[in-house]
């Protein structure tokens, strides 16, 4: 196997790597993000009963 084919595979397989890194963390975050955005509508219903 020529050096050149290496390169090539290796490039290859690390800009899959790459992309699926990035998939990972846009799902985790829209997960948080998520996440975070129901625990506080869920704070500030919480907050406004206390008051009412």
């Amino acid at each position: 196997m020529p050096v050149v084919e290496i390169m090539k595979a290796l490039t290859d397989s690390l800009y899959a790597m790459k992309l699926f890194h990035e998939i990972i963390v846009y799902i985790i975050n829209m997960t948080f993000d998520y996440l975070l955005v129901r625990s506080k509508k869920y704070a500030k219903i919480h907050f406004f009963e206390s008051v009412i």
